[in-house]
């Protein structure tokens, strides 16, 4: 059959029941007739639902070709020894392998710990999810043993009983066997059958007929003298809480324990390719007032600006002339601000050894921390230069008050201050360390802090510990770790007072080959200055 290949896994139900054998053949449902179930075939993403029609899923003629196999894909611990179709579905017989995975698998069939999935050829289709599919021709490619169930309407039904021996003198079981028989009995009372599967017995766990099994070869002397198949049998049971201290410690003194001391040719230092660097290139001064890109040529910036308003008047006689007493007159006059375009950079040299066999790449370090630093020096300038420019025009810083709560007041005042000057308000303030401090730890009457990081009924300010930005009274700040920190200072502002205009990052390199080494440098050309200090005030705690 030309097809598509399906796996189905196969929930087991019930204890495992034995029947007369050597406990090595295991007697499986592959599926049950018209039994829907839910089912999958793209890990989970689209469901359908699926049953076998009567005779719908079919061994071929040598089922001893099929494999049995640890999930799908796995080691194989067995195949398939005979298949027949009952009443209420496929059934098969797996003759178990004589390997410690098979082992394995055994005892955690006898604790129903696994289930079964069939591995089937069918004519391909496209179910829609929810759709009930009917398969009708499917064949059985294979089998594996699971964890993980689909279908819960088939089942391992049990494996054959350890050894077929007589039993013992002291055994009470009253177990009759004929040859050739499988012959039902139990503690109390006989199994029940039905009409779709053969008599089965189940084994009591106490019985006296069984006798150990010969431990594997190279196996642990205490493993030998125990009842266990193999060392997985034994972990199994041990994880399970089925065997008693004692018997674990003898176990424990038998296995040899290896330590990293005897394994340091396996142990491999490890490297963390991520470089760690607590600093960020922060330039709060910079980002909070007006930026532009830095022209291509030239090595002084001219900036227009208006330098003397017109003077408008009311007219008070018609037809009166110009400055005679009726319309006043006053020039508008257009002056230049002059900025010098510095350049700030550094570099460095280094071997070509240390250049091109360091991972992570050395350069690429160097070429980061030097942009760090570059634009921390710049933030310096920057910020130095906007309190200079604060002082300029409005020379008269506004004093910030001693009690928490009037601190709001020199903002306002501030605010006051450029309103008279530019006719508007401002919308800025860059707050050094202390006035962060100061403003942060404020509080009111009841101790309450007067800029909380949250708060709908504040009428003074937000804070953030988190933030480097805040608000009073509406006003937004920023912090600016490079401005001078020697009192509380603020400088409340617009931003096109200040400007700063930046170039791109650059670099320059070359090598020197008589000495095998690299040298490279990082740079950056920038120009700022004040547009118009009437639209900047200082707020300083010079008390």
């Amino acid at each position: 059959m030309t097809g598509v290949r399906r796996h189905r896994s196969l929930k087991a139900a019930g204890a495992p029941t034995l029947v007369a054998g050597d406990g090595r053949t295991v007697r499986i449902r592959l599926v049950a007739w018209d039994s829907p179930s839910q089912v999958t075939d793209d890990g989970g993403r689209t469901w359908y639902r699926e049953q076998f029609k009567r005779g719908g899923l079919q061994v071929p003629p040598d089922a001893s070709l099929i494999a049995a196999t640890a999930d799908h894909g796995g080691e194989p611990v067995g195949r398939i020894v005979s298949a027949e179709a009952l009443d209420d579905g496929l059934y098969a017989d797996v003759r178990m392998s004589a390997t410690s995975t098979a082992d394995d698998h055994l005892a955690l069939i006898d604790d129903e710990l696994l289930s079964v999935s069939v591995e089937f050829d069918d004519d391909p289709t496209a179910a829609a999810p929810g759709e009930l599919v009917t398969r009708e021709r499917a064949v059985v490619t294979g089998i594996a043993f699971t964890h993980y169930p689909q279908h819960t309407s088939a089942a391992v039904i049990g494996r054959r009983s350890h050894r077929g021996e007589p039993p013992m003198d002291n055994d009470t079981t009253g177990t009759d066997e004929t040859a050739g028989t499988d012959t039902t009995t139990t503690d109390t009372a006989p199994a029940t059958t039905t009409e779709t599967a053969p008599a089965v017995e189940h084994q009591r766990s106490h019985t006296p007929a069984r006798r150990p099994d010969p431990a594997p070869a190279g196996a642990p002397a205490a493993l030998a003298q125990t009842r266990f198949r193999s060392l997985g049998h034994f972990v199994h049971e041990a994880a399970s809480g089925r065997v008693p201290q004692d018997e674990r410690q003898r176990f424990y003194r038998a296995l040899s324990a290896a330590t990293t001391s005897d394994i340091a040719g396996l142990l491999q230092v490890q490297w963390i390719n991520e470089v760690i660097d607590l600093i960020r290139p922060s330039m709060p001064t910079v980002m909070a007032f007006a930026q532009r890109p830095l022209p291509d040529a030239g090595t002084t910036i001219q900036r227009p600006i208006v330098t003397q308003r017109p003077s408008i008047a009311k007219q008070t006689t018609q037809n009166a002339a110009v400055g005679s007493g009726g319309i006043g007159s006053q020039k508008v006059t257009i002056g230049t601000a002059s900025w010098t375009v510095d350049v700030y950079g550094g570099g460095q040299e280094m071997s070509l050894t240390t250049l091109l066999r360091s991972d992570p790449a050395y350069l690429d370090q160097v070429i980061r921390l030097y942009s760090v630093e570059m634009a921390r020096k710049l933030e310096t300038d920057v910020v130095a230069a906007v309190l200079a420019a604060a002082d300029d025009v409005n020379t008269s810083a506004i004093e910030l008050p001693n009690t928490d709560a009037t601190l709001q007041n020199a903002f306002i005042d501030a605010a006051d201050t450029i309103l008279g000057a530019i006719d508007r308000l401002p919308t800025l303030a860059v707050i050094n360390r202390k006035m962060w401090v100061k403003l942060a730890k404020a509080v009111d009457g009841s101790n309450r802090p007067l800029f909380p990081g949250v708060s709908l009924f504040n009428p003074v300010g937000s804070l953030d510990l988190g933030r480097l930005d805040g608000e009073v009274r509406s006003l937004r700040f920023f912090v600016a770790p490079k401005m001078d920190n020697t009192r509380e200072k603020a400088v409340v502002g617009v931003p096109e007072a200040f400007e700063t205009m930046l170039g791109p990052v650059q670099t320059v390199q070359t090598d020197v080959p008589e000495t095998l080494t690299h040298q490279h440098a990082v740079f950056q050309f920038a120009a700022f200055g004040k547009v118009d200090a009437s639209g900047l005030v200082l707020i300083d705690n010079a008390s």
